[in-house]
């Protein structure tokens, strides 16, 4: 039996994509507290997203360096409007003032998404 090009192509690049996927996620176990920036970025990858340390004028810290995996385009509005924590959904990994790993935040898959904030294009009907 002979298997079309298309089909064949397709199944490989099926298993090509979900080969990295899984290399991904699976190397966030291996992030430890006091890896630098480097280290996360050869292991991990670039992030999907990245927040600066922000001190007030006091010197108090507002927010630490945090980088983001697997984001979406909601997970990225959620982080331009509220950037101090980040999204339940995405991996994210915090720096130090020394830019070393300070903690690792995995995904909440269990809380349920956000109720959506835009109306639905078609109202219901009334009877």
């Amino acid at each position: 039996m002979r298997i079309p090009s298309a089909v064949f192509l397709a199944l490989l690049a099926s298993l090509m994509i979900g080969g990295c996927a899984t290399d991904r996620i699976g190397g966030f176990e291996h992030v430890r507290e006091g890896m630098t920036r480097d280290e996360v970025r050869a292991l991990l990858g670039a992030p999907s997203s990245t927040f600066e340390r922000e001190v007030d004028d006091d010197g108090v810290v507002i927010r630490l360096e945090r980088w983001q995996y697997g984001d979406t385009p909601g997970t990225f509005v959620t982080g331009a409007l509220w950037s101090e924590h980040p999204p339940d959904r995405v991996w994210a990994v915090f720096f130090d003032e020394a830019g070393c790993v300070s903690r690792v935040v995995e995904p909440d898959w269990n809380q349920a998404p956000p109720p959506s904030l835009v109306p639905e294009a078609i109202p219901p009907r009334s009877r």
